[in-house]
């Protein structure tokens, strides 16, 4: 082998160790750019799993926030202190309804009054959810029994149908207004009555 051929199997030898080298990088700069992919798309199955986990816990605890949790549906205050009334406090009914909706209550307008005296309980302090609920549901009945002899019975069982449909209600989503009425009414001791 001459000094010139060695010299061009060098050359060839250094290019060749280039283009392995460039291909070794270019290899692993899209092994790498694969890899980022991939984490990436870890990353984002991850964040949109967490964004699912998320979203289900809080829809939990929207709903417990309107039926209450094991416990039932109670306001209390920090570390079981016993809430106390606000003195200014005026308790205030918005009729038959709740979360921005008014039922239409113009067939049975007596059944407003039954509304509002539970509107009321729920705004006193110390009242009990249930305690509120049992009337409304006494106060609904009862307007039933008084009309049910001057009426026929299709109005009857309307009637009985509104009722058991509003005390459900009560039951199911009264939760969330009693607290929010009661957090309203009442306050912490230790903390600000205002």
């Amino acid at each position: 082998m001459t000094h010139g051929s060695a010299v061009g199997v060098k050359v060839h030898l250094k290019c060749l160790c280039v283009v392995c080298f460039a291909l070794v990088l270019a290899e692993t700069g899209a092994s790498d750019d694969s890899e980022r992919r991939r984490k990436n798309a870890n990353d984002q199955a991850k964040f949109n799993t967490d964004d699912v986990i998320n979203s289900i816990r809080g829809a939990f605890d929207t709903i417990f926030e309107y039926i209450g949790d094991q416990d039932g549906c109670k306001y209390t205050c920090p570390g079981g202190m016993q809430p106390k009334e606000r003195k200014r406090h005026v308790p205030s009914s918005n009729g038959c309804g709740s979360f921005g909706l008014k039922l239409d209550v113009q067939h049975f307008p007596v059944i407003e009054r039954c509304c509002d005296e539970h509107d009321v309980c729920y705004d006193t302090c110390n009242l009990t959810k249930e305690h509120c609920d049992d009337r409304f549901r006494d106060c609904l009945n009862d307007i039933c029994k008084g009309i049910k002899k001057y009426v026929s019975t299709d109005i009857y069982d309307g009637c009985k149908s509104t009722a058991d449909l509003m005390y459900a209600g009560t039951m199911a989503l009264g939760c969330k207004p009693y607290r929010d009425s009661q957090k309203n009414a009442c306050y912490c001791p230790g903390h600000s009555e205002l």
